[in-house]
């Protein structure tokens, strides 16, 4: 019978419901805002300090990381459970780079909405910061994916490293229709957050459909 909290199938489902909020929030936000137009402007707009309803939107994105901090906390257990130290640190090296992206859109959100829509090569210091956390991230996801493969879990490794390939491809395809001017930067930006909540959606379901 199983009693430990990371045990249970809900805790481990977590991450499914969290992924699944960060995913419609472009959605519901381009429905909400007009304004906003999720193939144009980056998601981050939405979190600006004069963006409409930005408060609902930070918070409803903060609940989705949350909830996959969660999944991922339950999954470092079970690993701990297992005694397999190099999925423990493959799953902090996960967690670290949620807990960066969300500080980064909660603490350091774009100031203003014309910051998010007008784009030129200049580079602000978020612009950095970001660009270092979806790197971390990228390396992160690629690093689970070589854990999990030498732990036997073969489909949940190719996956996962066919998210962290699509995150880092989308990424810097946003960079470059930038620097072609083409207005296609939203989009780009949200194939690369998609990719990296199907990534950590797909994780979430492996791990519940196992769980009692």
């Amino acid at each position: 019978m199983q009693n430990e909290w990371w045990q249970r199938r809900w805790i481990l489902g977590l991450g499914v419901l969290g992924s699944l909020l960060i995913i419609i929030l472009p959605l519901v936000g381009g429905i909400i805002w007009p304004l906003y137009k999720p193939a144009t402007a980056p998601i981050a707009i939405l979190m600006a300090q004069d963006a409409d309803f930005n408060i609902g939107f930070k918070t409803v994105q903060l609940i989705g990381m949350v909830l996959i901090l969660m999944m991922l906390l339950a999954l470092r257990q079970l690993y701990k459970h297992e005694a397999s130290l190099k999925l423990q640190r493959a799953t902090m090296w996960l967690f670290v780079g949620v807990l960066l992206l969300a500080g980064l859109n909660y603490l350091l959100p774009l100031q203003t909405v014309v910051e998010g829509a007008v784009f030129n090569v200049t580079w602000s210091v978020r612009d950095i910061v970001a660009l270092m956390v979806n790197l971390f991230l990228a390396v992160a996801l690629w690093r689970y994916s070589n854990a999990v493969a030498n732990h036997g879990a073969t489909s949940l490794a190719n996956v996962m490293k066919l998210m962290a390939i699509l995150f880092l491809l989308f990424n810097a395809l946003e960079y470059g229709v930038i620097l072609l001017n083409w207005p296609l930067v939203g989009l780009m930006d949200l194939l690369s957050y998609d990719s990296l909540m199907l990534g950590f959606m797909y994780l979430s379901w492996y791990y519940m459909r196992q769980a009692a």
